[in-house]
């Protein structure tokens, strides 16, 4: 089963799990608990708005106790739309029907848009959207419900201004899930991203690619005489080090820990020894506030031929263990 097929079924659960909870069990407890804590969104009695969780949670609590009973709803249709590997939409549009003290009602061509963000194994629901034909709605009734016609530009504003925010949530949402939260360089996930493509892209051209993993000596006794919070400076120096002294092409990652990789795409395995002996010589001649001495260790592989991201990867690891083996502060070539 492809990703895409397994991102939408997971989606669709998540929703189709939400409307049975909200209109048929009514159940308020079961229903702010598949909430984001940041949930926001458009309501319909009087063009409502929450643009925080206590709002979201009061317009909820409104809606199940203004009608308590079930609520019988049959899907139009239903897209999932999927906008990074964890943050989706669903547009739908849906009939409902019940009744408020004993007196029916039914709206036809509900329409309603979702966006899940998967927290863990969950997937949470940040934004709701609910519009619809509404009429004889009386101030602060959820049910039944009428047209606002006079509010149609005031709502379309209020979209796209939100749709403008969310645009940037989303942004920095993926930023954050591609950034080591520490260095703010590249994390390993986007590293092995990057790597699979450039691979690709060397099989196709021809070019030579190479990479470079580096890994600070002693780091433990760093930390154990200096303690963590100075250990994680000097990973931040490191982090700065590498980048004034690498190219715009080169990418740079804190591979885990106190090790480094840097990919240099069009670059042959002795251009690649050349700047790691750089990068070696920079940390060895750096100097910090700490008064903590520094130097690496570097592994360096080229990728040939039959090569994959694992096999590449293992080549630079074993030309590293080889440095850290010869006594470290060094520069190997696997």
């Amino acid at each position: 089963m492809s990703d895409n097929v397994v991102f939408e079924q997971e989606v669709r659960i998540a929703f189709e799990n939400y409307l049975h909870t909200f209109f048929v069990e009514r159940d308020y407890k079961k229903t702010v608990r598949l909430f984001h804590p940041q949930i926001c969104g458009f309501g319909t009695a009087g063009d409502e708005t929450a643009f925080s969780y206590e709002d979201s949670l009061s317009l909820s609590a409104r809606d199940i106790a203004q009608c308590p009973d079930p609520i019988v709803y049959e899907l139009a249709f239903a897209k999932v739309i999927e906008l990074t590997d964890h943050v989706g939409v669903v547009m739908a549009g849906m009939n409902i029907a019940g009744s408020i003290s004993d007196v029916p009602f039914r709206v036809d061509h509900l329409r309603t848009t979702a966006i899940f963000v998967k927290m863990g194994r969950r997937w949470l629901i940040q934004h709701l959207h609910l519009s619809q034909e509404q009429t004889n709605l009386s101030k602060g009734e959820a049910y039944p419900l009428k047209e606002l016609a006079n509010k149609t530009q005031l709502l379309e504003q209020m979209v796209s201004e939100r749709t403008q925010e969310l645009t940037k949530a989303l942004k920095k949402i993926e930023m954050i899930a591609i950034t080591d939260n520490l260095t703010g360089i590249y994390n390993r996930r986007k590293f092995d991203e990057v790597l699979a493509y450039e691979i690709q892209r060397t099989k196709r051209f021809g070019e030579p690619m190479s990479i470079i993993l580096g890994d600070i000596d002693r780091f433990k006794k760093v930390n154990d005489r200096h303690g963590h919070l100075v250990g994680d400076e000097v990973l931040k120096i490191i982090s700065r080090l590498f980048q004034n002294n690498l190219r715009q092409v080169d990418v740079l990652a804190r591979w885990g820990g106190e090790e480094f990789i840097v990919l240099l795409p069009g670059t042959a395995g002795a251009e690649a020894v050349t700047t790691a002996e750089k990068l070696r010589q920079l940390v060895k001649k750096s100097q910090n506030e700490y008064q903590v001495f520094l130097t690496m260790s570097f592994g360096v592989a080229e990728y040939l031929s039959g090569d994959s991201v694992d096999t590449l990867l293992k080549k630079a690891d074993l030309a590293l263990y080889r440095a850290k083996g010869k006594g470290r502060n060094r520069v190997e070539m696997e």
